[in-house]
């Protein structure tokens, strides 16, 4: 049974199991939001067909909640519809459906476990980034939180492990996932294979760790995380190409941000292993390299401004492509991307915000291939423009 009809079928017959209904559940929280976003696009499509006159097909829902099921126990669940362009279909989805246990808890001292669908600790921001509100402009750095293949990487299931330490001057985390990885569309096997293939591809045992340090009740945020996301693939007979094989992708992050009263600077760095077995001979194991800068200034609580500079190399031993393009007759910007973007955001009240990013880019790396099908019509150089508006409670 699929995690999502094992959710609802819990959420059905809750009420007729004994020990459930004698508990006193409290704390009851629901959230929800919609959002929609318009994008334009100078060459190449972003999220439908977004040059010219623009694309409204990018929009988000979602609703969560949580129930405190007694003093150690929390359970969570969040339903999300996310309309792409091409990527996403707007299917509701399962973003996270899990229980919670505390350990330990006390003033210096926490720990726990984690078990259902959980969200990635990838980075700083890939746990809420399925949340419009939550995100600092409308699209994150793609250097770090790829769009093109977000489903793989924003949760998956299985059970976690966490702890942390209050410290003198701050606290210190830690998280160990065991998951099995979210592969739910086809967009995940062309950005991992290179394009679609006849086969499939099949969940393994995976790994996710994070540590995280908050100096000066988050003033200083400092974070390393590591992924190793292991994915089978199965050839659909076995005269196919490529042949049964196996992904293994290991991204590793390095995080920083600091905040004052008015200004916040973040920067990331990733490394990016792929290793590969199996298939054949034109598939090769690499690593990519990506990072990106950014700072953000806050006014009156309401307006927001930031600036972005934003790198993503696929292989940081072929930066801009050359042996990638000789070797396939593939464009060599497909295997690069710099970006520049300008932002703006503004809460007009609790309940609505609306934000605006221009970016101008040099390299495709980061486009959905869904909407670009045609690849000898992708042009290295382009703009986006994005406009969200999103109500939220």
């Amino acid at each position: 049974m699929k995690l999502r009809q094992l959710v609802f079928c819990l959420a059905a017959n809750m009420a007729s199991w004994p020990a459930l209904s004698a508990m006193d559940i409290t704390d009851i929280q629901t959230h929800g939001f919609i959002s929609q976003n318009y994008i334009q696009t100078q060459s190449n499509n972003f999220f439908g067909q977004s040059q010219g006159d623009g694309s409204f097909a990018y929009r988000e829902l979602g609703i969560n909640g949580s129930a405190r099921l007694d003093k150690r126990t929390l359970a969570a669940v969040q339903l999300t519809s996310r309309h792409a362009g091409q990527s996403d279909n707007g299917s509701v989805e399962v973003g996270y459906a899990l229980v919670d246990f505390q350990l330990n808890s006390s003033s210096d001292y926490r720990s726990g476990i984690r078990a259902g669908r959980i969200k990635i600790p990838l980075g700083l921001f890939n746990e809420t980034r399925s949340v419009p509100m939550t995100r600092l402009g409308i699209l994150l750095p793609q250097s770090i939180y790829f769009e093109r293949s977000r489903n793989v990487a924003v949760s998956a299931d299985g059970a976690e492990i966490y702890l942390s330490k209050h410290l003198a001057r701050g606290d210190l985390s830690f998280r160990l996932l065991s998951v099995e990885p979210n592969l739910v569309d086809k967009a995940t096997e062309t950005n991992l294979l290179g394009e679609e293939q006849a086969g499939q591809l099949e969940n393994k045992r995976s790994y996710a760790f994070r540590m995280l340090y908050e100096h000066n009740s988050g003033e200083l945020l400092l974070a390393l995380s590591h992924v190793q996301l292991n994915i089978d693939y199965r050839a659909a007979s076995s005269i196919d190409i490529p042949s049964n094989g196996r992904v293994s992708f290991q991204p590793t992050i390095l995080s920083a941000q600091y905040g004052s009263e008015f200004w916040t600077l973040t920067a990331e760095y990733a490394l990016r292993q792929f290793k590969l077995a199996g298939f054949n001979s034109l598939l090769n194991d690499f690593s990519g390299e990506s990072f990106y800068y950014q700072v953000s200034r806050h006014y009156q609580q309401k307006w927001e401004f930031f600036a972005r500079r934003d790198h993503l190399y696929a292989d940081k031993k072929d930066r801009y492509g050359k042996r990638f393009a000789q070797s396939t007759g593939k464009a060599a910007h497909s295997r690069y991307a710099k970006d520049w973007t300008l932002g703006l955001n503004y809460r007009a009240s609790s309940l609505l915000s609306f934000k605006l990013q221009h970016h101008w880019i040099n390299g495709s790396a980061w486009l959905p291939p869904a909407d670009n099908p045609d690849t000898q019509n992708i042009n290295r150089r382009w703009q986006l423009l994005a406009v969200s508006a999103t109500l939220h409670y």
